[in-house]
């Protein structure tokens, strides 16, 4: 008798399930005239919470929030790597002035971000619902030319030739 490949596989597969059905021991059947246990389902009932319940929830954890020192992060989510430990100067550094931006009649406008690519920088600038990124010489909101993006800041022009400079906040 020669076995082809088909019969062969048939046969392993019937040994496997063979060999599992009897691994598989079922539970012991129960004794003639016993009924298998019950659960007491009465001590499980849910307990109804009330708004005094959560009010004496609410007023705990106040307390617990009271007792915990909250300090202020040093972390800028913006920036990525490690963070440099925050040493506290031991004298007050002057602040420079930034110039006065000069303040033009019109919509608002406000510098979001400079995205600088290859060295050529890009301005985002959010006013009127709108969200613009722009170089220098483009127009924005239909009536501002950027004359200049620096790093932290951005000079626009109108069409009265006055200038605006937007700073990075």
């Amino acid at each position: 008798m020669t076995m082809t490949k088909s019969t062969l596989n048939a046969l392993v597969a019937g040994g496997g399930l063979l060999a599992t059905w009897l691994a598989v021991t079922p539970s012991a059947p129960t004794p003639a005239g016993q009924h298998p246990p019950t659960v007491d389902t009465t001590a499980a009932v849910a307990r109804d919470v009330t708004a005094n319940d959560l009010n004496l929830q609410e007023a705990m954890l106040r307390r617990h929030l009271d007792n915990v020192a909250v300090r202020r992060s040093a972390r800028n989510p913006f920036r990525f790597g490690r963070s440099k430990a925050a040493a506290a100067p031991s004298q007050p550094q002057p602040v420079a002035a930034a110039p006065a931006p000069v303040v033009a009649a019109g919509p608002a406008l406000f510098l979001s971000g400079i995205a600088t690519d290859k060295g050529k920088h890009t301005a985002i600038i959010s006013g009127e619902g709108q969200l613009y990124l722009a170089g220098e010489g483009e127009l924005i909101a239909g009536r501002y030319r950027v004359v200049s993006v620096e790093r932290d800041a951005v000079t626009l022009r109108d069409d009265g030739g006055i200038e605006t400079r937007l700073v990075l906040r």
